[in-house]
C-alpha cells in the first residue's frame, strides 16, 4: 500500500492579495507557531499587513509559516489535526470568527531510503525535493487523526494535507492556497522561497552601525513618555543572540519602558528590517 497519491502540500497562493497578517507583539511571545496554544488563556491576535481592510468572508489566512481559518473551514478542519488543535484568534481587533491551526509536534513520515532530498550540515534537517511516504509509521495513525499535520525532519516543515481535505476546501474558491502532490518531482518554488525567507529573517543579523542609523532617529522622532518626572534616554541598540531575532536597547532608566512603547520600537523594527514571518525581542538594559 502506498499514501504517495493521498497527501499534498499545501502553500499560500501568492497571486491573491489581503490574506497575510502579523501577530502583535504579545502574541509573537508566544511562539505560537511551534508551542502549544493552552485554551483559558488570551485569543491571539493578529494585524492585517499595513493595516488593510480583510474582507470578512476570507476563510484563510497566513502568518508564515502559520495558518489561520475562518468559522467556515473550522468543521472541516478541526478534530482532524495530527499534533495540533484550533485556537481562538481575531484579526484586527474585530473580527473574532478565525482559529489559528496551532501545530506543535511534527509528523515524520518520509522514508530516507526513497525520498529524493539534499542535505549539507548533518546537524540540519535536510532539504526535501521529493517525498516517498513511510507506509509504517502512517498505519500506526488512524486516519482522521492525520489528515492535516506538519511534516518533520524537514527544512522547511510544510503542511501536509489529506485528499479528503483538499476536496472539501476545494469548492472555497477564495482560499488563497494551492495544493501540489508529496511525490511531485519538484515542490512549489514559492513556497520554498518563503520558507527559506522565513528561514533567513529568523537568523538575520543586522549591524549595530545599521540599528542604531535606523532606530535613533525614530526614537527621538518619538522618545519614551516620561515617568515619575524622569526622562529615558535610549543611548544606543544591538542585536543579541538567541533563537529568534532579539535586541538589547541600552538605556539609562530600563524599568520604566512601557508595553506601549515597545510596541512602538516593535513595529518600527518590522518597518525597517525583514522579519516577515519570524518574532522580534526587545530587551531594555541600563547603561
Amino acid at each position: 500500500m502506498s499514501y504517495n497519491n493521498e497527501y499534498y502540500v499545501m502553500t499560500p497562493n501568492f497571486d491573491m492579495e489581503g490574506f497575510k497578517v502579523i501577530p502583535t507583539e504579545s502574541t509573537a511571545l508566544r511562539r505560537f507557531h511551534y508551542r502549544e496554544q493552552i485554551y483559558g488563556q488570551p485569543a491571539l491576535r493578529f494585524n492585517s499587513k499595513g493595516n488593510k481592510i480583510i474582507e470578512k468572508t476570507m476563510p484563510m489566512l497566513f502568518c508564515t509559516p502559520s495558518v489561520i481559518i475562518s468559522e467556515s473551514l473550522k468543521e472541516i478542519i478541526d478534530d482532524n489535526i495530527y499534533g495540533g488543535s484550533l485556537y481562538p484568534a481575531i484579526i484586527n481587533n474585530e473580527d473574532d470568527n478565525y482559529f489559528l491551526v496551532n501545530i506543535y509536534e511534527e509528523l515524520d513520515c518520509w522514508d530516507r531510503s526513497k525520498s529524493n532530498y539534499e542535505q549539507e550540515d548533518p546537524d540540519e534537517d535536510p532539504h526535501v525535493i521529493k517525498y516517498h511516504l513511510d507506509v509504517e509509521v502512517l498505519d500506526k495513525i488512524k486516519e482522521s487523526d492525520r489528515l492535516i499535520f506538519k511534516m518533520g525532519g524537514d527544512d522547511l516543515s510544510p503542511f501536509i494535507v489529506h485528499d479528503k481535505i483538499k476536496r472539501k476546501i476545494a469548492p472555497f474558491n477564495d482560499v488563497p492556497i494551492i495544493f501540489t502532490s508529496v511525490i511531485e518531482k519538484q515542490r512549489i518554488f514559492q513556497a520554498i522561497e518563503l520558507a527559506m525567507k522565513v528561514y533567513e529573517n529568523r537568523n538575520r543579523r543586522i549591524a549595530t552601525s545599521a540599528l542604531n542609523d535606523a532606530m535613533l532617529p525614530e526614537i527621538e522622532r518619538y522618545p519614551p513618555p516620561a515617568t515619575k518626572g524622569k526622562y529615558i534616554k535610549i543611548k544606543y541598540i544591538t542585536q543579541i543572540p538567541g533563537r529568534a531575532p532579539a535586541f538589547a536597547f541600552f538605556c539609562n532608566l530600563p524599568q520604566y519602558i512601557k508595553e506601549p512603547y515597545e510596541r512602538y520600537l516593535t513595529n518600527r523594527m518590522r518597518e525597517h528590517f525583514d522579519f516577515e514571518g519570524v518574532p522580534v525581542r526587545l530587551f531594555f538594559r541600563k547603561k
